[in-house]
C-alpha cells in the first residue's frame, strides 16, 4: 500500500510547514525535483521539496530543519535547586564555597574577600 501525501490528523496537523515537509518526505527524488521547480505548485510545497532535496543531499541545516519539524526539537531540561538557608547546605557545598572565596588554598584567614567589612 502506497503512502498517502495527505497530512495526518492529530496534534500537529494544523502546522502547514510540517505538513508540507511530511508530504515532501514521502515523495521520490524525481518527484521532489519536479515539484521544486513547478511554477503551478503552491509555494509552500515547492519550498518544502527544495528543503527536502537539500537534506537528502547532506545539507546539515536542511536535515536539522526537517528533523526538528517532523520529530520535534529535543527537550532540554535542567534541574535547579535553590537553597536560601545556608544552614541547609551540605558540608561539601559549604567547603566548595569557602575554597572558591579563599582562592582554593584552604586558608580562610588569608582570604581577600572584598565583601567582608571589619
Amino acid at each position: 500500500m502506497a503512502a498517502s501525501n495527505k497530512p495526518s490528523p492529530g496534534r500537529k496537523s494544523d502546522k502547514l510547514w510540517r505538513d508540507a515537509l511530511m508530504m515532501s518526505a514521502r515523495r521520490t527524488w524525481s518527484e521532489a525535483e519536479e515539484l521544486a521547480v513547478d511554477d503551478a505548485a503552491p509555494l509552500i510545497q515547492r519550498a518544502a521539496a527544495q528543503v527536502m532535496l537539500k537534506a537528502a543531499s547532506g545539507d546539515k541545516d536542511a536535515y536539522k530543519e526537517v528533523g526538528d519539524r517532523i520529530d520535534g526539537k529535543p527537550h532540554v531540561s535542567m534541574d535547579v535547586t535553590t537553597i536560601r538557608d545556608v544552614s541547609k547546605l551540605p558540608d561539601a557545598d559549604l567547603y566548595s564555597i569557602i575554597r572558591a572565596e579563599d582562592g582554593g588554598d584552604g586558608d580562610i584567614a588569608a582570604s581577600k574577600d572584598s565583601r567582608v567589612t571589619h
